[in-house]
């Protein structure tokens, strides 16, 4: 899959959640991407790697809010997020 294909896959999965859980979403998102550029995660984030994948990362942002992720820090010391996939448990299927 390209990357304009994830980047759209994204943006539809972001759609169907519902306000509360955009609301939740965001707020998780900003304090991970805080969090990895000072090269500390904060610890209320539930932030892991996801089995079988080695450079696909999960976030957990609501009791069923998962939201996958791809990062690497540029040349430059810039980091890039590509979010991937976002809903329930059911976005494991393909990450």
């Amino acid at each position: 899959m390209s990357p304009e294909q994830r980047r759209s896959r994204f943006r539809r999965d972001y759609r169907r959640l519902a306000p509360r859980e955009q609301k939740r979403f965001r707020a998780a998102a900003r304090l991970l991407d805080e969090g990895l550029k000072r090269g500390l995660v904060d610890p209320r984030l539930r932030f892991k790697r996801v089995q079988g994948h080695r450079d696909v990362w999960e976030l957990s942002f609501d009791r069923d809010g998962r939201a996958t992720l791809r990062y690497e820090r540029l040349p430059g010391g810039e980091l890039l997020i590509e979010w991937r996939r976002v809903g329930g448990h059911d976005i494991f299927a393909a990450p």
